[in-house]
């Protein structure tokens, strides 16, 4: 087989386009996983709360500690979750070492450890 200079060009041009479809494939890709990605964690941001807790006289106000946006309020705990759980029913509340509360734990407070147990155990 006896390959001329421009059949030999010919191949390399055409090895150079496929290739950069092939890249362009790649790249749109992990531009689009990369897009995924922050619209998951601006999604996840908006649904966890690090609570902070003011009392006003008897009344107990939530506050997300990031944003500062009003939860719920009531006079005791449980009143204040009965707030949230209508206005936030897929939310999860974290209160640090004291632990957290959603819909999963039963609007029960549960500390870390049994907090991460639960959420390890319902993502595999």
């Amino acid at each position: 087989m006896d390959l001329k200079i421009i059949d030999v060009v010919a191949y390399l041009v055409v090895f150079w386009i496929v290739g950069q479809v092939v890249l362009g494939i790649l790249d749109a890709r992990k531009k689009f996983t990369e897009q995924e990605r922050n619209e998951l964690m601006t999604k996840l941001d908006s649904m966890i709360h690090m609570v902070n807790v003011e009392k006003h006289g008897d009344v107990d106000y939530w506050f997300d500690n990031d944003s500062g946006q009003f939860l719920g309020q009531g006079a005791t705990f449980n009143e204040v979750v009965d707030h949230i759980k209508s206005r936030f029913p897929e939310h999860v509340f974290l209160f640090g070492k004291e632990g957290g509360l959603a819909a999963e734990t039963g609007w029960k407070l549960l500390p870390p450890s049994e907090l991460k147990k639960l959420v390890i155990s319902k993502q595999f």
